[in-house]
C-alpha cells in the first residue's frame, strides 16, 4: 500500500510539474496569437504553428506518463538540452546559462527529472502569475551538488504572505532527494526560485 501510494504521488507530481506546465504554455501562446490577429495575421499564423507543435509535445508527454514512463526529454537528450528546448517554447524571452556545464553532462534520473520539473514549474508560475517579459535559468554543478535558479522580471510578490500551494509538491520532490529550495521575491522586482540537489560528479555521455 505504501509503495502504491508513493507511485500515485509521483505520478501526480509528474503531471503537475510536467504536462500541466506544458499546457499552460500552450494557453499562453494561444492568448498571444489572439492578440496578434488584430495586428499582424501572418505573425499570428506563425504563433499558431508553434502552438500546434507545443500541443503535440504535451500530448506525447501525457501518453508517456500514462504508460508510467519518465518524460523522455531529459532521459534521451540530457538535462541541459532539455531545459533549453523547454525555454525555447515559452511565449516570452528565456535564456539558459549552463555555467560551463557541457550539454552531454548527465546526472541520476531522479536528479535530472526533479531539476527539469523544477524549471517547468517555475516557467508555469511565471506565465500564470508574474506578468514577466523575460526569464533566465542558471544551471551550475560542483563536485557534489547541482544547483538551478530561475529568475523573472515580473511583478513579484511577498513570499511570507503567499500560499505557495503550487510549489508544495515541487518542494517535496526536491527535499525527498536530500535537496533544498528557496524563493526570493519583492513586489515590483521579480522573483527568483532556486534549488540545490546533492549529486556526485556529473557523468559525461
Amino acid at each position: 500500500m505504501h509503495a502504491e501510494t508513493a507511485r500515485r504521488r509521483q505520478l501526480e507530481r509528474d503531471i503537475h510539474d510536467g504536462v500541466q506546465q506544458e499546457l499552460v504554455a500552450v494557453l499562453a501562446r494561444l492568448g498571444l496569437a489572439r492578440n496578434q490577429l488584430r495586428r499582424d495575421s501572418e505573425l499570428a499564423e506563425t504563433t499558431l504553428k508553434d502552438v500546434l507543435a507545443d500541443g503535440r509535445r504535451a500530448l506525447e508527454s501525457l501518453q508517456e506518463l500514462v504508460r508510467g514512463i519518465h518524460p523522455p526529454v531529459p532521459t534521451d537528450r540530457g538535462l541541459v538540452d532539455a531545459v533549453r528546448e523547454r525555454a525555447a517554447r515559452l511565449p516570452i524571452a528565456a535564456k539558459v546559462n549552463s555555467d560551463g556545464l557541457p550539454p552531454e553532462a548527465r546526472f541520476g534520473p531522479d536528479i535530472e527529472g526533479a531539476t527539469y520539473f523544477f524549471v517547468c514549474e517555475a516557467f508555469g508560475n511565471i506565465l500564470k502569475h508574474a506578468g514577466a517579459t523575460r526569464a533566465v535559468v542558471c544551471l551550475h554543478a560542483e563536485a557534489d551538488q547541482l544547483s538551478v535558479e530561475v529568475r523573472d522580471n515580473g511583478r513579484g510578490f511577498t513570499v511570507q504572505s503567499a500560499a505557495q500551494s503550487g510549489l508544495r509538491g515541487l518542494r517535496d520532490r526536491i527535499e525527498a532527494l536530500g535537496g533544498s529550495m528557496e524563493i526570493t521575491s519583492t513586489a515590483g522586482h521579480g522573483t527568483t526560485v532556486s534549488a540545490r540537489l546533492p549529486t556526485g560528479e556529473p557523468a559525461h555521455g
